[in-house]
């Protein structure tokens, strides 16, 4: 009996990508959306933890949506994105070594029309939101490399009604409890740095009455060069697997970061299914401010198209260190600056 009550179960009335996630660190977007192979910073705990070694200073870190700019309807950019354009969209407390976070994993609120009669008023309104709140640590190897590993624990709520004829006939809510944990490795060769993070290897999230969930799992890996000390570039491959494997896809990655001085860093960089076409691919840029006390501000803008109209979206965070500076306690190693 407790068997069938568990096929018995239909699916939760959520898409694939409903679990992709926002932008939580508006660094890593601005370069691209390069994160496996590239120091780390105050979001490296949901990203690569590997590159946590690299951090200097403990930080309390979070990030936002700011706005957009576009001619399209503005519901219609919000329903392509997985947080629906949600202001907040990461907080941390993160060191050398490791890092506390809470993350919004998914959000939406859509109505799904169940006539082809009478779309506008026979429905059925899905809301749907998704957080993780985990830790991660960083372990130095022998190599010079490092290795990093991130858990969290999942909680989700969703809540659904059936109308008919614009009357509400049946209202049902479910909750869910899940995991997921994140590995990254990375590795110094000469001036190259090699890197790889595996996301959602594994991710679950099980609801009460309804088929339990896997989280895509994502892989990135690649490489960033040292041009000059201070000017990186960034190459990696991106694939994410849907519906347990079933689906998927893949993408490039190309950022590039140079100082301006002690102050200030540019980004650049784009990333998407295809590059070379407008329509398949994110063209990204932003900057880090950081003041004489070590508070750091950074923005970054993601260009794209939405059915062959431009959008523009823009993320801000702000990094707020405290203790002490660990840089000279770990003279040698070989991580970029």
């Amino acid at each position: 009996m407790f068997s069938h009550s568990i096929f018995a179960n239909p699916n939760a009335p959520i898409s694939n990508t409903a679990f992709d996630g926002g932008v939580i660190s508006p660094e890593t977007l601005g370069n691209g959306n390069n994160y496996a192979s590239t120091q780390g910073n105050a979001a490296s705990g949901s990203l690569n933890p590997a590159t946590l070694l690299t951090l200097t200073k403990s930080s309390f870190y979070t990030s936002f949506f700011v706005g957009n700019t576009s001619d399209i309807p503005e519901v219609n950019i919000r329903d392509n994105d997985p947080l629906e354009d949600k202001v907040f969209q990461y907080l941390s407390l993160t060191s050398e070594s490791g890092a506390i976070f809470y993350e919004p994993v998914g959000r939406k609120h859509e109505a799904v029309p169940t006539s082809s009669l009478s779309p506008a008023g026979d429905f059925k309104e899905v809301n749907f939101r998704c957080a993780a709140l985990g830790f991660a640590g960083a372990h130095k190897l022998k190599s010079g490399g490092s290795l990093g590993i991130s858990l969290a624990y999942l909680t989700g709520d969703l809540d659904y009604g059936t109308y008919e004829g614009n009357t509400l006939k049946r209202f049902d809510s479910d909750t869910g409890n899940g995991v997921r944990m994140g590995v990254g490795v990375r590795y110094p060769t000469g001036p190259v740095m090699w890197g790889m993070a595996l996301k959602n290897a594994p991710g679950f999230l099980w609801w009460k009455n309804h088929k339990r969930d896997i989280l895509p799992v994502t892989i990135q890996a690649g490489n960033t060069w040292r041009m000059k000390p201070g000017y990186l570039f960034s190459l990696s491959g991106e694939t994410r697997f849907y519906d347990e494997g079933k689906e998927k896809k893949n993408y490039l990655n190309i950022g590039q970061e140079i100082p301006l001085g002690k102050n200030l860093s540019i980004r650049a960089g784009a990333f998407g299914e295809n590059v070379s076409k407008s329509d398949k691919r994110h063209v990204t840029g932003g900057l880090t401010f950081r003041t004489s006390s070590g508070v750091e501000i950074s923005y970054a803008l993601d260009a794209y198209e939405i059915v062959n109209e431009k959008v523009k979206k823009s993320y801000l965070s702000f990094l707020f260190p405290f203790g002490n500076d660990t840089h000279s306690l770990r003279k040698g190693e070989k991580i970029f600056h």
